[in-house]
């Protein structure tokens, strides 16, 4: 008869031991956390309309998808045989040794060209010619504004190659963008001192009487300012010409032709870190040339108005934020 009181709570011990567990697994499993708190508290319910309802679903979508992709990532590196390893390892060196040698030509190729230009400038055939004297002026400028065009999507084609998760080949990819786009400014910078100074040699007979070249660069200051004013100019053009011939015809493509044609078109999408990146760099440009070209930061703030309303219509339609890698949402037509 004693032991009738107890038989009641024998039931309770397993159910509260269960529920403990889960709790434990919970804990201890930082993925199982994530993922519960993406689907159960990431909607925004005040969220209002079908558009921002369907942007929303996706940017959840989108997240997922990277959480998964990760996670696969990190599960197949943790089975990997020392074989294995020490390929992709092989790889990546190879890989970043391909970046080192792009770098370091762009680098070569931007001191070369400022060295160059002013030599280039003193020949008969470039002085009869005012197109070719226009483009030998405006050299260092040009293969800049070209190598920050071509390599960034040479890395961004690089960095799935070498085996990371898709959030560190972003980081690759940026800090790969930010260390060309400055170290070129750096590399012209050095370029022009070395042609002002003679290579720091005070001894020179070119630098001997005044202390700089003043032979070839009589006024240093205006030539300095010069190559900023013309590294904004070419950022301008660059930026408009990729805008007017690439972006807006595929925007038409995509918005007038919704069959195969506007699919192979693609739907764009807002680069952020790019759009980011381009302010930095042309900010750093003004920083760089604002003393020595007094009118630099009212220019920059007029071009940066210009490119502002094209890319706000140019945003209008046939464009989607940058949420989705693929259209793995369902389809998602122009």
């Amino acid at each position: 008869m004693a032991v009738l009181p107890h038989t009641p709570i024998l039931p309770v011990f397993p159910l509260s031991s269960v529920y403990g567990l889960k709790q434990t697994l919970l804990a201890e499993s930082g993925a199982l956390t994530n993922y519960s708190y993406q689907v159960f508290s990431a909607w925004d319910f005040g969220l209002c309309g079908d558009v921002h309802v369907r942007l929303r679903q996706r940017i959840l979508l989108y997240e997922l998808q990277v959480e998964l992709e990760e996670a696969d990532v990190r599960r197949r590196a943790a089975v990997r045989t020392l074989g294995q390893k020490v390929k992709i390892w092989l790889v990546r060196a190879l890989l970043n040794l391909l970046v080192v040698a792009l770098l370091g030509a762009a680098f070569y190729g931007v001191y070369w060209a400022t060295g160059y230009a002013v030599k280039l400038q003193e020949k008969t055939v470039v002085q009869n010619i005012p197109l070719l004297r226009l483009g030998v002026n405006y050299l260092p400028s040009i293969f800049i504004s070209v190598v920050n065009f071509v390599l960034p999507p040479v890395f961004a084609v690089i960095a799935p190659l070498e085996g990371y998760t898709r959030s560190r080949q972003i980081v690759f990819i940026l800090l790969r963008t930010v260390f060309l786009r400055l170290t070129s400014l750096v590399v012209l910078l050095f370029s022009l001192w070395n042609q002002i100074t003679c290579g720091g040699d005070g001894q020179d007979e070119e630098c001997k009487t005044c202390g700089y070249n003043y032979k070839e660069l009589p006024c240093w200051e205006t030539r300095l300012g010069q190559e900023m004013y013309k590294l904004l100019l070419f950022d301008l053009l660059t930026s408009l010409a990729v805008m007017l011939l690439i972006q807006f015809p595929r925007k038409l493509l995509c918005g007038f032709c919704p069959g195969t044609l506007g699919r192979l078109a693609g739907t764009q999408e807002f680069q952020v870190p790019d759009e980011v990146l381009g302010l930095i760099y042309a900010q750093t440009v003004v920083w760089v040339g604002s003393f020595f070209c007094p009118l630099l930061p009212l220019l920059n703030t007029a071009k940066f108005l210009l490119l502002f309303y094209l890319k706000k219509v140019r945003q209008g339609g046939g464009w989607n934020p940058r949420v989705l890698e693929e259209d793995d949402a369902g389809g998602l037509d122009c």
